[in-house]
């Protein structure tokens, strides 16, 4: 599997990866990813910020990350504290739902986290919703460990997770 940055040519893959993304957690009862983001104008703007990555497999694009150097809302965090204050942080992740549990989630957070430590970076940080534990489960399973709770812009509360690199 490769792992690069995202180029427009990737528009349309990714932004499939988000459509399934969103109906599953939809059918999932999980109100995360409901509105239009991330949507087409948020994969603009990533690529246009070159922080939106693929991994991709045979030219098939499998999954996708946005890593970010750092979050402002994540000065909200509640309920816990980083460990780690040299980190990035990880959004947009989804894998496309024609390849869900063959390992290609694991694989997504591993390339992050290489990313992270070629910036320099120590730590690693990614937010969901608290009942999402799908994404839960893998940020555990990869040795994530949940740090407290941060308010989004738009009010809602999200889970954060950490993982020392």
């Amino acid at each position: 599997m490769k792992f690069r940055k995202a180029d427009e040519k990737d528009a349309k893959a990714v932004c499939e990866i988000y459509k399934c993304a969103k109906l599953l957690l939809k059918n999932s009862n999980i109100p995360q990813w409901q509105g239009n983001d991330p949507g087409p104008a948020t994969f603009a703007e990533d690529v246009k910020a070159g922080s939106c990555y693929v991994l991709e497999e045979n030219g098939i694009v499998l999954a996708t990350v946005q890593i970010i150097p750092n979050e402002p809302y994540y000065q909200t965090l509640s309920g816990g504290k980083f460990e780690d204050d040299n980190a990035v942080v990880a959004h947009r992740f989804a894998v496309s739902d024609k390849i869900l549990r063959h390992g290609v989630g694991s694989e997504l957070i591993s390339q992050c986290c290489k990313t992270a430590v070629s910036f320099g970076k120590t730590s690693i940080r990614l937010d969901t919703h608290k009942l999402n534990f799908r994404m839960r489960n893998l940020l555990t399973k990869n040795g994530f460990r949940q740090v407290g709770n941060v308010i989004l812009p738009t009010g809602e509360e999200r889970i954060v997770f950490e993982k020392i690199l």
